[in-house]
């Protein structure tokens, strides 16, 4: 839910958030899809995300509770730009 709403935050001008799971308890993952106009994410945002962020202020916060949140199950998560969207997935 972290990384949903993430995602919806690269989305300055509106767009489409679209959530893929896996079905396998065993291996649980995730893909987000947040596609729309001007579609983006900060520096600041990706080093939170990765853990690496030591300032944690109110605009980073989720992204680094999500961080933490992955890395209390055991996982990594991945975040990627491309033009109009952006993807963060995990497992």
């Amino acid at each position: 839910m972290n990384a949903t709403l993430l995602a919806a935050d690269c989305l300055p001008r509106g767009g489409v958030v679209t959530v893929e799971t896996s079905s396998d308890a065993s291996a649980p993952s995730f893909h987000i899809r947040a596609e729309g106009n001007h579609a983006r994410f900060t520096e600041e945002v990706a080093q939170a995300l990765a853990g690496e962020g030591m300032n944690v202020d109110a605009r980073h916060v989720q992204p680094f509770l999500t961080h933490k949140l992955s890395r209390s199950v055991n996982t990594a998560l991945k975040i990627v730009p491309t033009e109009g969207k952006v993807e963060i997935s995990a497992g």
